[in-house]
């Protein structure tokens, strides 16, 4: 594998929603859905975050070569989707 693949992330675009990378920016979502039980549920998640680590987490994501997290945006009002 490619040492460097993930290291640049596109933004990839469709008629209804927008996949970008996680950062930051999108913190507002995962703080959400680290509050919200059937997310945590299903994502596995049985520790609890304060914010300073979540946008610790977010802030790390910019130049990881080992991951590749992204973002869903709904074009229609520009919300983040939570899966």
């Amino acid at each position: 594998m490619n040492p460097t693949a993930l290291m640049s992330h596109a933004t990839l675009t469709t008629e209804r929603l927008r996949l970008e990378p996680q950062g930051i920016q999108h913190f507002d979502g995962p703080w959400e859905a680290l509050g919200n039980e059937e997310s945590r549920r299903l994502t596995g998640t049985h520790a609890t975050f304060r914010p300073e680590q979540t946008r610790s987490h977010l802030g790390g994501l910019t130049g990881r070569h080992d991951r590749a997290d992204w973002a869903i945006i709904r074009t229609e009002d520009e919300s983040y989707l939570d899966v």
